[in-house]
């Protein structure tokens, strides 16, 4: 027993010559992050460093040199993580706090910006010259639409007269003004109202009891609010709940008698009450923000379930390269209609030059009476919209708090005869047709 303790001690003496050569030694790690620091090798530096943190060495200097060891290289989704770790160890560290205030900031993370902000000390405010305020930020803007082929509208003529009442409409252009406001309500709680103006001119074909109509330049006119919130759980986490309330009204001639044997045209009008709701949550992951939404909308009399996931992508922790996935589901709750359809859209984002973004989108997938993610966009003409590609230029001027921007939508639809009972469409006379969509705006950044 003696002679086998003999020979396993040097075997033993070994191991743990090799573990402990294994195990990081602090104050080699702590000088050459320092050294590293010291001369801006920054990549180097979140190698050295983060090697250490998962060998088990931690502490508030490491974390400090290596949050902004990311903040230099714009990689603010890691700066984040890091600079809250620091905090961990030290809850009122002025330096911290600042990086940690930017790095929210520059990517696009405001309200977590914001809520820490109420933590600086009173030095840090005015070293920052930070004062708070409710109001975040007040936008205008402007849409115009066009059909492609007016021949579409100037040559229209059904195939034939359709045996029940019902309608069928192509629009000819549409002017869309809006105005939107976002503020604080509370540390944990942003709103955005927004408000719009809708004119729009249409081909309108209808038949009711047996009277058969064609308008080529019909006219209505659209009022629209929107209400969203954004509710900051912590740890990344927010819930958005939405509301959008679009009030359609449609003017007509009617016939009214007057005394005697005498009539004459008067004009009504005829109001169309719109509605959608929707819920969402999402969560940072780094470089990751996955996102889910249920909504419920009733437009033009049809009611509608639906349910979405999007996932948005920052590949270098920053805004400079962006991607955002999404898939959407809608059912709608009747017993005349098919199953629900399915949309897919993709949106790519990048810093083409300082100052500028450019924003490329597309969607794919059948929708009508619709409303998109969080309830924003709503498509309420009885038109099918089949496919979507836009650019945008963004142009943020932030020594002035002002950011200009500039959208082009290309969009193919389809326009079918509609029947009054909500029955499924009666595909007499279908006409395919594209727009064109150009929008610019302003926000005012508080």
């Amino acid at each position: 027993m003696v002679r086998m303790m003999i020979l396993l001690l040097p075997a033993i003496f070994i191991v743990n010559m090799a573990s402990s050569q294994q195990r990081p030694d602090f104050a080699g790690i702590d000088k050459r992050t320092y050294e590293l620091y010291l001369d801006g090798s920054w990549k180097e530096l979140l190698s050295v460093g983060e090697k250490a943190v998962r060998q088990g060495i931690d502490y508030y200097y490491l974390r400090m040199r290596l949050g902004i060891a990311a903040y230099e290289l714009n990689n603010y989704s890691k700066a984040i993580r890091h600079f809250n770790k620091a905090l961990e160890f030290n809850s009122t560290d002025d330096a911290a706090m600042e990086y940690l205030y930017f790095a929210y900031t520059f990517y696009g993370r405001e309200m977590e910006a914001h809520k820490v902000a109420g933590r600086f000390s009173s030095r840090l405010k005015n070293k920052l010259s930070y004062k708070p305020t409710t109001m975040h930020a007040f936008s205008l803007t402007g849409t115009g639409s066009i059909l492609q082929d007016r021949g579409i509208i100037d040559n229209y003529s059904p195939d034939a007269v359709p045996a029940v009442d019902g309608f069928q409409s192509v629009t000819r252009n549409f002017m869309h003004f809006g105005a939107s406001l976002e503020h604080a309500a509370g540390e944990q709680l942003m709103l955005t109202h927004s408000a719009g103006y809708l004119s729009k001119s249409h081909l309108l074909y209808s038949r009711q009891e047996d009277e058969v109509n064609l308008v080529r330049d019909a006219r209505l006119s659209q009022f629209q609010y929107y209400l969203s919130g954004r509710i900051l759980l912590g740890n990344g986490a927010f819930l958005v709940p939405a509301i959008h309330y679009v009030n359609v009204i449609f003017p007509y001639e009617t016939t009214v008698a007057g005394r005697g044997l005498t009539t004459f045209q008067v004009q009504q009008y005829s109001l169309s009450h719109n509605v959608a709701t929707s819920l969402g949550f999402g969560k940072y992951f780094g470089k990751l923000k996955p996102g889910l939404a249920a909504g419920y909308s009733y437009i033009n009399r049809q009611p509608q379930l639906q349910g979405s996931f999007t996932l948005s992508w920052f590949p270098a922790g920053n805004l400079n390269l962006y991607t955002v996935s999404g898939i959407t589901r809608y059912s709608v709750l009747s017993e005349n209609q098919e199953d629900g359809k399915w949309i897919l859209s993709q949106e790519i984002g990048f810093r083409a030059f300082p100052g500028l973004w450019v924003e490329f989108a597309g969607s794919r997938g059948e929708r009508e009476n619709f409303a998109g993610p969080h309830a924003y966009l709503v498509y309420n003409d009885p038109m099918i919209t089949k496919e979507e590609y836009g650019l945008a230029l963004i142009a943020p001027l932030f020594d002035r708090g002002i950011e200009l921007s500039l959208h082009y939508n290309y969009t193919q639809k389809e326009s079918r005869f509609i029947k009054d009972d909500g029955g499924a469409d009666i595909l007499i006379n279908p006409v395919e047709f594209n727009t064109h969509k150009i929008s610019g705006g302003i926000k005012w950044k508080f």
